[in-house]
């Protein structure tokens, strides 16, 4: 298993950084007003949205060698041995970085890999996460480039009429706090269903 990627260890990194996320954001809320508190939000979804890549890479990275003569049949790769980490990236990403168009991009890209049932798109297709995926994404694009394409997308992803910064519509009430308590839950899922 030294070539493997524990799934579960994963998990347990991605949940204590999300914790010390909010821990951030509750020590520094009341440091500053305005502006101050915008970029404290938006740092932290750009923070957050990095981590829960690293979650979904490193998730499919580890089913890869975990499943891998499933992955042999599917993909043409050769042998059913795991790949070591890096090798096993490569299969999924190629010579591209990481990313994906949204949820259903991500999807798209995992199907080429794992049956159309299986338990990682099970939980990444539940609609109880539509939602948060719907205004994680651009409020991260937003909060990470500022463009008129991401700033327009923030803005209809919330439903308002115009928006300063991710930041300023995260820092209302629970909504950072329930995109991080949907984040968590499919960490959750996901290291229920991990074999290790």
């Amino acid at each position: 298993m030294a070539n493997e990627v524990s799934i579960k260890a994963v998990v347990i990194k991605f949940d204590r950084e999300l914790d010390t996320i909010l821990d951030f954001i509750r020590q520094h809320k009341g440091d500053g007003k305005g502006v101050f508190t915008f970029y404290l939000y938006d740092y932290a979804v750009i923070k957050v949205f990095k981590d829960f890549e690293e979650l979904l890479l490193n998730t499919i990275v580890g089913l890869i060698n975990q499943e891998a003569a499933y992955i042999a049949s599917s993909s043409g790769h050769k042998g059913t041995k795991s790949l070591k980490k890096k090798d096993a990236e490569t299969l999924f990403i190629g010579s591209r970085y990481f990313s994906f168009k949204g949820p259903n991009g991500l999807l798209k890209q995992i199907k080429k890999y794992f049956p159309a049932n299986h338990w990682f798109i099970n939980i990444l297709s539940d609609t109880k996460y539509d939602r948060t995926f719907d205004i994680l994404i651009p409020l991260r694009n937003f909060a990470a480039h500022s463009s008129k394409t991401a700033k327009k997308n923030a803005i209809s992803a919330v439903g308002l009429q115009q928006l300063g910064y991710s930041g300023a519509w995260l820092k209302v009430g629970n909504r950072f706090q329930n995109i991080i308590d949907n984040l968590k839950d499919i960490s959750a899922r996901i290291k229920a269903q991990a074999k290790y």
